[in-house]
């Protein structure tokens, strides 16, 4: 909100014949001030879209925001695909863009929000993008100053989708920018980094936190961020050294707010590929001082059993029939082509997977995993309650024929809607979230979840 304006960003997310851009309103009334097109009025191609918030330097009557890919490059491609963008604040007119790419189907975003602020006393703006590159250019004529690499981004070439990179927003204090990378597989971290803004180098880069999606915020000497591992944090911003964390009951995606004393954080997501709503999904309040406990106790254990199991019929892949999983996500460590074929049966409930390629466990768990130094002799198959439940049972392990096979389900649960193949230690329990995330060979979605007829399994874990 600027200048009695509101100025907002939206994307076609890959759709041809669906507009994107930027939008200034009238603050007072909601009236259209001015709307820049990417497609120039052109029929819509998909691309450019803006997936994040617009900085404003008001003095310099400037508007800066990142565009996305372009499904259909080179077809539909311009000056303003997968660009940081500067428009006049006024009239919403292009003063300059800048491409550190050249027309692809990398899915190669400016997702986040920039960052304004000067180096050497020249006023510049940054960005990061999902090649894993923060670069930073000069407000006034869109020149390049520096970029760092902070991270490979983790794609394949002409796919139109990538994992890594910058996703979410960083944040700045002007002697450092610091902020989260994305990715998948065991090597997609570190995953926090800290970069010095002035000369282009990365001051620290944190082994801890896993693949992050979500902003972050700078508040005194500290970094607030939350990943994938279910974890919320605060960093050092100096060093990258954990100062503080809590587990929270799902993956932290957006950025936290702070007010005063307090940290607010966004924990949630609705279950990938589904029409699941999110059941664990909210705001996580943080405070300075004594807590005031009034939260209810939660537990992350099954109840164990060893009888027969019966699931209520459906209609899905891999159920009654086998069926082939394609290895992608994540993907295989460097020389590994694994393949599988697996089938479920409802009543009486069996379970068979045989594949082949895994490799050696220990090539799929993370070198920044939390219990790395404990190792992977076995790769086991678990079944997990959903995505923002990731707890659950193992069922099997893969013998020397590389066959898991089972005819129950130690722990069961109402429902399970995920099953994930993990590199485990020998004899180890279903793994904590940061572990699981961290050891994670191979997850796929039940649409919908398998549903536990017997035994009766009357409450949700």
């Amino acid at each position: 909100v600027v200048g009695g304006m509101v100025i907002f960003g939206f994307d076609a997310h890959d759709r041809p014949g669906h507009h994107a851009g930027v939008v200034a309103l009238d603050a007072a009334t909601g009236e259209i001030v001015w709307y820049w097109d990417p497609d120039d009025g052109g029929e819509p191609a998909g691309c450019g879209g803006v997936w994040s918030s617009p900085a404003v330097d008001v003095d310099a009557g400037q508007v800066f925001f990142g565009t996305a890919n372009c499904p259909t490059s080179p077809e539909g491609w311009h000056d303003a695909t997968e660009a940081i963008v500067a428009l006049d604040l006024d009239d919403g007119s292009v003063i300059w863009t800048f491409q550190p790419h050249e027309p692809n189907r990398d899915d190669l975003d400016f997702a986040g929000a920039p960052n304004l602020f000067e180096v050497d006393g020249r006023a510049v703006v940054g960005l990061g993008n999902k090649d894993g590159h923060y670069y930073v250019v000069d407000r006034a004529t869109g020149d390049l100053v520096h970029d760092v690499l902070a991270k490979e981004s983790d794609f394949e070439e002409g796919s139109n989708f990538s994992f890594g990179g910058f996703i979410g927003p960083t944040a700045t204090n002007g002697a450092i920018v610091a902020g989260g990378t994305a990715g998948q597989g065991a090597n997609a971290c570190p995953c926090l980094h800290g970069i010095d803004p002035t000369s282009g180098t990365l001051v620290w880069q944190a082994s801890e936190p896993l693949p992050i999606y979500g902003g972050s915020v700078i508040v005194n000497d500290l970094l607030f961020a939350g990943g994938t591992d279910f974890t919320f944090r605060a960093v050092d911003l100096t060093s990258g050294e954990t100062v503080w964390s809590q587990e929270v009951p799902g993956v932290v995606a957006g950025a936290p707010v702070v007010a005063g004393d307090d940290v607010y954080a966004v924990i949630g997501l609705r279950e990938p590929g589904t029409g699941a709503a999110a059941t664990s999904a909210g705001i996580a309040k943080f405070a300075l001082g004594a807590r005031d406990d009034t939260s209810d106790a939660t537990t992350t254990t099954l109840a164990a059993y060893d009888g027969p199991v019966v699931l209520a019929p459906t209609d899905q892949p891999c159920v009654a029939s086998p069926c082939d999983l394609a290895f992608t996500f994540p993907p295989p460590p460097d020389g590994l082509a694994p393949t599988a074929v697996l089938e479920i049966t409802t009543d009486p409930f069996t379970f068979r997977m045989e594949a082949e390629g895994l490799g050696d466990p220990i090539q799929w768990v993370a070198p920044n995993a939390p219990d790395v130094d404990a190792g992977a002799e076995v790769v086991a198959l678990a079944l997990a309650v959903s995505d923002e439940q990731p707890i659950g049972t193992i069922i099997c392990t893969f013998d020397a024929d590389g066959v898991c096979a089972a005819d129950t389900i130690p722990q069961p649960s109402p429902r399970f809607g995920r099953l994930a193949i993990l590199a485990l230690p020998e004899g180890a329990p279903f793994p904590s979230i940061a572990e699981g995330v961290s050891r994670l060979v191979y997850t796929t979605t039940f649409d919908p979840p398998l549903e536990v007829v017997e035994p009766s399994t009357d409450e949700d874990p």
